[in-house]
């Protein structure tokens, strides 16, 4: 994948694939552990794979079709992670 430099200053929202997210910089907090104890790619990584052993394909919604069950899967997920 070509790499390229993303310029906020001109564009104040970027999309980014996947691996993107995964090489920007991760922020950590002091002990070396993630802020909010997950990186952003590693949680919609797992989300990803939670829809996939589900049977279900993710795409876009009006967020109210979303919301609910989004909110079904990340206490599912929550479970798992603590």
């Amino acid at each position: 994948m070509e790499e390229r430099t993303l310029n906020f200053a001109e564009k104040s929202v970027q999309v980014l694939t996947l691996e993107e997210l995964e090489r920007s910089y991760h922020e950590n907090l002091p002990t070396g552990d993630p802020v909010g104890g997950i990186y952003h790619f590693a949680l919609i990584q797992q989300v990803l794979e939670a829809f996939e052993q589900r049977g279900l394909k993710p795409g876009r919604m009006d967020i109210p079709q979303v919301l609910p069950q989004s909110l079904a899967l990340f206490e599912c997920l929550n479970e798992q992670i603590i």
